[in-house]
């Protein structure tokens, strides 16, 4: 009878445990060297997780911002497009522009860019100008 109460015992806590059959049939899967498919079928489900389980970063928007938008603004206005000119106008853009730094998931961070647009376009074209007067090469 005591087998049967550990048999019992087993087959509950796989069906109480859902995480518990998951880590069975990940270990079959990567044991078995034909169910390739399989593990990326696994490794798939797993990207689809719920946000809670995906890491924050700590994001200064406004260096975010003045990058997505520079290269724009340096076409627009002429600016020489080697290296350094690019580097110096980005560090004068994101010096003028008051730090925003937050703690969002990645996905976010193209709305939270979004909110700085006109702050971003002044800065820029500051600093191009800036460069354009007093290029350091």
């Amino acid at each position: 009878m005591s087998n049967n109460r550990n048999i019992d015992k087993e087959e509950m806590y796989k069906k109480i445990m859902p995480s518990a059959q998951l880590r069975e049939k990940q270990n079959e899967d990567i044991n078995s060297s034909e169910n390739i498919q399989d593990n990326v079928k696994i490794k798939d489900e797993n990207k689809n997780n719920p946000t809670y389980f995906k890491p924050k970063t700590l994001v200064n928007v406004a260096e975010h911002a003045v990058i997505k938008r520079r290269d724009e603004a340096i076409q627009r206005l002429k600016c020489c497009t080697c290296d350094r000119c690019i580097k110096d106008v980005t560090a004068i853009a994101v010096n003028k522009l008051t730090p925003k730094y937050v703690v969002i998931y990645e996905e976010e961070v193209e709305n939270e860019v979004i909110k700085y647009h006109g702050d971003v376009v002044t800065a820029l074209v500051n600093a191009i100008i800036i460069v354009k007067n007093n290029p350091r090469h």
